[in-house]
């Protein structure tokens, strides 16, 4: 290329393996310099179009010139372009009043209200063992009905309008922890999908971690007049999955354990404490109906 300048070419010799290598007869200084003014007004070029550009076999002035200075660039200074690495979040303890902040934080976006949810004296016990089940933390006595475990998923029992959904809805946005990270679906939604589109849609609550909200207010599902207590056939695959995989499921409920019982069989009844945390949320007759506060 005769009408590559002295100074490009005494950069030439600087790519060259050492054992090629001219005798240096400049200073790097000075050759930084030259070769600063030499690229001045040159374009700026990409990995890719470098690559293009370096296996055409003729070239103009120009695109030598944009080579060159991607090679003094990035292969001289040894700053070669690489994609940039994603970054592994550090673990660290989380203490529980930074997750109880967190909760409320994350209550006044999902209810788009300035009071949040509304902790008192008949959900905060509840709510703090939830806090806890949901960080994996030891967790508090008295509060869930049977033996407890973190291996099990949870019945919310409670009645209508005392925050179960809310408080469920709540949690997978706090996205903090494993076991907020989970699907929702009512059990009327499921029936419904099972009716209109049949077996194959419902196959995906067969797998993965998934909350049924408001079971037991769902109808028998009737698919062209085959009439099935749908939502016992996937609690029985939902308890199936639970001790292969240890596949969580959480539950909301209007209904009491016996009721539950008695509506999806003796069998899902006698498995229900084992695969479950079951406590309550407001369920005396008289407690708030907390959709009237909001």
């Amino acid at each position: 290329m005769k009408h590559i300048s002295k100074a490009i070419k005494d950069f030439k010799k600087e790519l060259q393996p050492e054992e090629q290598k001219q005798p240096e007869k400049k200073d790097t200084r000075q050759l930084q310099e030259e070769l600063k003014k030499e690229f001045a007004g040159v374009q700026d070029i990409s990995y890719n179009r470098y690559k293009l550009l370096s296996r055409m076999p003729a070239r103009t002035k120009e695109e030598d010139m944009m080579l060159l200075k991607y090679e003094h660039k990035h292969i001289l200074n040894k700053r070669p372009v690489q994609k940039p690495v994603p970054q592994i979040p550090q673990k660290r303890i989380v203490s529980f009043d930074e997750v109880k902040r967190h909760f409320m934080a994350v209550a006044q976006q999902v209810t788009n209200n300035e009071l949040g949810y509304i902790v008192d004296d008949e959900n905060r016990k509840q709510i703090v063992w939830l806090l806890h089940y949901m960080a994996e933390a030891n967790l508090p006595e008295g509060v869930v009905i049977n033996k407890q475990s973190h291996k099990k998923g949870v019945i919310l029992a409670g009645n209508v309008g005392s925050g179960k959904s809310t408080l469920f809805q709540i949690f997978k946005a706090m996205k903090w922890f494993a076991k907020t990270r989970f699907s929702i679906v009512t059990a009327y939604q499921i029936v419904s999908e099972y009716e209109q589109d049949g077996e194959a849609v419902i196959q995906k609550y067969f797998r993965g971690t998934w909350l049924i909200d408001e079971l037991g207010a769902e109808e028998t599902a009737n698919r062209y007049g085959k009439k099935e207590n749908l939502l016992k056939r996937i609690l029985e695959f939902r308890y199936n999955l639970w001790q292969e995989t240890g596949k969580l499921t959480y539950i909301t409920t209007n209904l009491t354990p016996e009721e539950l019982t008695e509506r999806y069989g003796l069998r899902f009844g006698s498995r229900m404490y084992e695969m479950f945390n079951i406590l309550y949320l407001g369920a005396k007759a008289d407690s708030r109906d907390f959709r009237k506060m909001l």
